[in-house]
């Protein structure tokens, strides 16, 4: 396999398109994403996009949509698949990622996760959240999802849920706790695009439901090796993330020790307009060792994400 950006350019072709177009037919039925993995993915990924954390001028857009497309495997099985789609204009930005599981894991244990951010974009290019959705369907138990709406001041968001936190056998994050957060998915592309140091400070983050601390540290230059999961082998810069719970946990069950403490993150430039991304994650939890490959980059149309059938949502418990 050739290296770094050779081997995307050979490795995106039409016979991944059309199977992002089947997978796209398939995905009202039973592809999803288990929730431990769908948490660490739409956490723990795009955590690791945190790490990168290299500063990126003001005017950088990213037009027409980037798609990055990521496998989860457990045990050397394909369990999930996430994607994220990035739109980034000169003032504003919309960000969307979906998760799912795989094969017979899949069709056991049918779970899809999806995510949204759009806001403003300042002079400085930091990123201001408007709205922050996030919605996701495990089997038939119903759907499950969380919508932010961000005043204009730097006040609390207000949440709106189904079910309500306080419904959910979880303590309710109070609105004090929620002042400085920032979504997920602003919170780390903003870091990418902003004015932060390589793997470096602690960030604030408010998921809806969840409050954590995001820590980054620099483990120095690694190298990734070739392998036939990935699309992308060569000089990455290694990152740890770890994660401290602060309240919005479940309580049942100790679940709380179902998230990952740490997460290690191999950055990598796949593109030469691109900041560096996460081509390989890595990290440790109560049903085993996962490990996260880049298996495609798109541009355009072909970044767009498939109907999950999660959205729009509807009105619901505010909190």
């Amino acid at each position: 396999m050739s290296t770094g950006v050779e081997a995307i350019r050979q490795a995106a072709g039409g016979r991944r398109a059309s199977e992002r177009r089947a997978r796209g037919r398939r995905v009202g039925g039973r592809r999803a994403g288990g929730r431990v993995a769908g948490v660490l993915l739409a956490g723990g990924l795009t955590l690791g996009w945190a790490a990168s954390g290299q500063a990126a001028p003001a005017e950088t857009t990213v037009a027409p949509p980037l798609g990055l497309a990521y496998k989860l495997y457990v045990g050397g099985l394909n369990a999930l698949t996430f994607e994220t789609r990035v739109a980034l204009g000169p003032d504003s930005y919309d960000i969307r990622l979906q998760a799912r599981t795989s094969g017979w894991i899949g069709s056991l244990w049918p779970f899809v996760l999806e995510g949204r951010a759009d806001g403003a974009r300042t002079a400085a290019g930091m990123l201001r959240p408007e709205r922050f959705a996030t919605a996701n369907l495990w089997g038939d138990n119903g759907k499950r999802w969380v919508r932010m709406d961000y005043p204009a001041h730097d006040g609390p968001p207000t949440v709106t849920a189904e079910p309500a936190p306080s419904n959910d056998d979880r303590s309710v994050v109070p609105a004090e706790a929620r002042t400085g957060t920032r979504d997920p998915i602003s919170a780390i592309y903003g870091l990418i695009l902003g004015q932060g140091e390589v793997c470096s400070g602690t960030h604030q983050i408010f998921d809806g439901r969840r409050r954590y601390d995001v820590a980054a540290e620099n483990l120095g230059a690694a190298q990734v090796p070739e392998s036939s999961y990935a699309v992308y082998s060569g000089q990455a810069t290694k990152c740890r993330i770890t994660i401290e719970k602060v309240t919005g946990f479940w309580e049942k069950y100790e679940s709380k020790r179902r998230y990952p403490d740490t997460v290690d993150v191999w950055l990598a430039r796949v593109g030469e307009d691109l900041p560096p991304l996460p081509v390989r994650i890595e990290t440790d939890t109560l049903v085993g060792a996962l490990r996260v490959h880049l298996t495609e980059v798109t541009r355009g149309p072909e970044a767009a994400l498939p109907d999950a059938g999660l959205f729009p949502l509807k009105r619901a418990s505010v909190e």
